[in-house]
């Protein structure tokens, strides 16, 4: 088939669309802004899967959209979620039927590990969700158990009532609501209700996400909207001219039609574009599969940096003897070695520099006996490897590489030990201050 010289054209403008849309993605400007804590993640509904077989996902509002036009006994036509709603709800109970079939749906079938990566790397401190299901916020909370995730589901009603970001908490704004709340986006005209809102500067909950946005960046992840729509999403959350923005924004969706309007509007607008080298049809997976090993490259690397060539020991007042032999052996062969030094006079004090050298040191090792379990006098025996325990859990270590070792102190068949399930599932050792002098040469060396 011979092509005129307009299809040529067509096809030749089209082509440099996607050249200047997916050039290479400055890894570099992403992660010196991330370090700062100053990007700010707006999840899509391309993140949140259903499992349906071995190795295949399907999003989740794809099945919701499958299971209403199944039940309405309609053809769904390619329409999304928020089209098929908005097509149908005048003639049917499409609305009242979404909370049925969202219910139905056992968490163990939701592939969590997307977001799962992304709650992991904690230079994002604030999150702006685009759905309704409220997956993030779960997320969030099973992986970072030491801080405080707070939500904050918006409305276009008025809020009389919101509460100041504290230290040591994660924010979640919902801006499309929430369907355990009261209220929801389910169409896509409600969505722009939703979005025209965020510019009401007398709502609480916008002042506050406009005062913690205020200078970041934003990376937009899994958005699906259509285009008209996702247009004013940028626009608004971004809370900046497109024309004359400081702040970057990156991009990170699965392709769109090059010949649309949205990608001809956005190729003049300074942003940047994350484009697969595998599988540019799930670019916000592949781009959260990168993310997610270049910020564990990264941060091992300033860990090492950031780690001391120390070990701690962890022993109660009844193991002195032991812990004194470890000490003289380790220290003989050039090796800094911390424990608390109030042990002798008062064990139940734990120090903060016991505290800061267990979250430093390159081992930690912990001597378990039949007295150590049995020492309520000890609290500060215990609170150190809960420390230990936060460390291990925080970085994702498995028993294999992590930083924990344990050996037993005494004559007893230790698998009778009521050792405390955290310690369990690492391999218990016999004390042998040689034996463990040779290991921790051999681990220092490495580093």
């Amino acid at each position: 088939m011979k092509l005129s010289s307009k299809n040529l054209w067509y096809i030749f403008n089209s082509y440099k669309i996607l050249c200047k849309m997916y050039a290479t993605f400055n890894w570099d400007i992403f992660f010196t802004l991330l370090k700062k804590k100053l990007i700010i993640p707006v999840i899509g509904s391309d993140l949140v899967l259903l499992k349906t077989g071995k190795d295949i996902s399907l999003k989740l509002t794809e099945h919701i959209a499958n299971q209403l036009a199944k039940n309405l006994k309609l053809e769904l036509n390619n329409l999304s979620l928020q089209q098929f709603i908005l097509k149908y709800q005048n003639s049917t109970m499409v609305k009242s039927m979404i909370k049925h079939i969202f219910n139905d749906i056992k968490v163990e079938n939701i592939d969590f590990e997307p977001l799962r990566k992304l709650a992991e790397i904690t230079d994002f401190d604030t999150f702006i969700s685009l759905n309704f299901d409220g997956f993030l916020e779960q997320t969030l909370q099973s992986v970072r158990t030491q801080e405080n995730i707070k939500v904050i589901n918006m409305s276009p009603v008025t809020e009389i009532n919101a509460v100041a970001k504290s230290i040591n908490e994660t924010s979640v704004y919902n801006i499309f609501g929430n369907i355990h709340s009261a209220n929801y986006a389910k169409t896509e005209s409600e969505y722009l209700e939703y979005i025209v809102a965020l510019n009401n500067s007398n709502n609480l909950n916008n002042q506050l996400l406009r005062a913690q946005t205020q200078g970041k960046s934003f990376l937009f992840l899994g958005n699906d909207l259509s285009d008209w729509l996702n247009g004013f999403l940028i626009r608004y959350i971004s809370n900046e001219p497109f024309d004359n923005a400081e702040n970057v924004k990156f991009i990170a969706e699965n392709e769109r039609d090059s010949n649309s309007s949205y990608a001809r509007f956005a190729q003049n607008i300074p942003m940047e574009y994350y484009r697969s080298q595998n599988n540019y049809k799930s670019n916000s997976l592949s781009f959260i599969d990168e993310l997610y090993e270049k910020w564990r490259q990264y941060n091992s690397r300033q860990n090492s940096n950031f780690y001391q060539k120390s070990v701690f020991i962890n022993a109660c007042s009844e193991n002195l003897d032991e812990l004194n032999q470890l000490n003289e052996v380790l220290q003989n062969n050039g090796i800094d070695v911390y424990y608390n030094r109030s042990l002798h006079s008062n064990p139940s004090v734990f120090t903060k520099e016991s505290e800061n050298q267990i979250k430093r040191c390159t081992l930690f090792i912990s001597l378990i006996s039949d007295k150590s379990l049995l020492a309520p006098k000890d609290a500060a025996y215990f609170k150190e490897i809960k420390i230990a325990q936060m460390r291990h859990e925080w970085f994702h270590d498995t028993a294999e590489d992590s930083f924990i070792e344990t050996y037993y102190v005494g004559e007893n068949e230790k698998n009778k030990l009521n050792i405390p399930k955290f310690l369990k599932t690492f391999e218990l050792k016999d004390f042998d201050t040689e034996k463990i002098k040779d290991n921790v040469l051999k681990k220092l060396n490495k580093l």
